[in-house]
């Protein structure tokens, strides 16, 4: 009975935004003429007084939510979560920015010990031949 009632309030929901949408589409929905078709349209709703083709319409549209096993509430309830994952986007996004960046940071810090290691060894070599040049210096002074 519960589904029942849902399914009636949507239909009802649907066929008021399908109105509206028809009054914009056309710009000659007054605002008060908008209120009685409006008001009218939910009376007809609210006792499900509907024609022939609009009954096999709705019909059809519900053998089609029972086939794909609609459920309004798992889809309010995953219509929640993906409201509140939302906020985890942009943190995700911000995520892969600084892994990028932390990337290239280890790119050049790989370079830097690399260069590190080079003058490293020519400051060693500078040394040994300073050496060399102070003992050779000391030997010819004698």
């Amino acid at each position: 009975m519960e589904s029942r009632r849902h399914r009636s309030e949507i239909d009802q929901r649907l066929a008021l935004v399908g109105l509206q949408i028809e009054e914009g589409a056309d710009g000659s929905g007054s605002p008060a003429r908008s209120t009685g078709r409006t008001g009218a349209l939910k009376q007809r709703l609210a006792h499900e007084d509907y024609s022939l083709a609009e009954r096999r319409q709705l019909g059809d549209l519900r053998q089609r939510m029972t086939a794909l096993a609609y459920d309004p509430a798992a889809h309010e309830e995953a219509r929640r979560a993906v409201e509140e994952l939302a906020d985890f986007e942009e943190r995700f996004r911000r995520l892969g920015e600084a892994e990028k960046l932390l990337e290239r940071e280890l790119e050049s810090l790989a370079a830097a010990q690399e260069n590190h290691d080079r003058w490293q060894g020519r400051c060693a070599e500078a040394e040994r031949r300073r050496t060399g040049c102070e003992r050779n210096w000391s030997a010819s002074r004698t």
